[in-house]
C-alpha cells in the first residue's frame, strides 16, 4: 500500500510541477510568477514520494529526527533565520512532540534503526 500511495502522490506532485512550469515558476523583476510557490510544493511532494517509495521497497528505516531537519532547513532557507535559532527551535519542537506523544499520551513514534533514546526505555 505504501508503494501505491507513493506512486499516486508522485503523480500528483509531477502534475503540479508540470502545470507550474507551464505557468512560469521563476522569480522575475516584479516578483514571483504564478507557478513559483506551487512548483516548489510539487517538487517537495515528488521528492517525499520518492523517499517513501525507497523506504517501502528497500526497508522500513524511518528517522525520528527528520522533524528537526525539516524545521531547521525551512527556517534557514525560506525564513532566512540564523542556523543556531533554527536548529534550537527544531530541537525544541521535536522534544515537545516527543514528550507529548511518547511520554504523556503513550503513543509510540518512529525512531529509526538507531534509537538514541534507548536509555530512557522508549
Amino acid at each position: 500500500m505504501e508503494i501505491v500511495t507513493a506512486l499516486i502522490f508522485f503523480g500528483i506532485g509531477g502534475l503540479v510541477v508540470y502545470d507550474s512550469a507551464r505557468l512560469g515558476f521563476r522569480w522575475v523583476e516584479d516578483g514571483p510568477e504564478a507557478g513559483y510557490f506551487p512548483f516548489y510544493i510539487g517538487a517537495f511532494i515528488c521528492i517525499s514520494s520518492l523517499v517513501t517509495l525507497a523506504q517501502a521497497v528497500f526497508g522500513k528505516k524511518r528517522i525520528y529526527v527528520a522533524a528537526v531537519v525539516y524545521i531547521a532547513v525551512f527556517m534557514i532557507w525560506l525564513g532566512k533565520y540564523g542556523w543556531v535559532k533554527s536548529i534550537l527551535l527544531g530541537l525544541a519542537v521535536s522534544v515537545v512532540m516527543f514528550m507529548m506523544f511518547e511520554v504523556w499520551f503513550k503513543v509510540p513514534l518512529f525512531k529509526g534503526e538507531y534509537n538514541p533514546l534507548d536509555f530512557l526505555g522508549y
